[in-house]
């Protein structure tokens, strides 16, 4: 499915979200088509329709990536969101002496899995990959 619109996307990014567990204000996360620096990634759809994700702080762009598919670009905004939510989530559950990734990265792809099966796969594929350079290291 090709979107050509940003108030598309908007609706869609809300619907989506409705499937997260607990309600989130889509604008605290994203702009679309309206760059508020800050680090707050931008969407945007370029003349040949290829999506951009563009995150600008300070005035100096520090990511874009740029996609044809509606389901990249969908899963790029909720790994961010969704990444927020397993950060505040562990902080509250956090563990002594436990590496606090092994509580974010198992509430992330849970999040993920209210949305999408293969979301929370390709998730933890991408946290195993992280765990295969930087293992978990509890505190003694």
């Amino acid at each position: 499915m090709q979107i050509s619109n940003l108030e598309e996307i908007r609706k869609k990014v809300e619907e989506i979200s409705l499937k997260l567990p607990q309600k989130i204000d889509i604008n605290s996360y994203i702009t679309f088509g309206n760059q508020e620096d800050f680090a707050k990634p931008n969407i945007e759809i370029d003349n040949s329709l290829f999506y951009n994700f563009i995150v600008v702080e300070r005035g100096q762009e520090l990511e874009k990536r740029i996609t044809i598919n509606l389901d990249d670009l969908l899963y790029w905004i909720f790994e961010l969101i969704t990444f927020d939510l397993a950060s505040k989530f562990e902080l509250q559950n956090r563990i002594e002496n436990s590496d606090f990734r092994k509580i974010l990265f198992k509430k992330q792809e849970e999040l993920l899995s209210f949305i999408s099966d293969y979301w929370k796969a390709k998730k933890l594929i991408e946290h195993n990959e992280i765990l295969k350079i930087f293992p978990f290291q509890d505190k003694k």
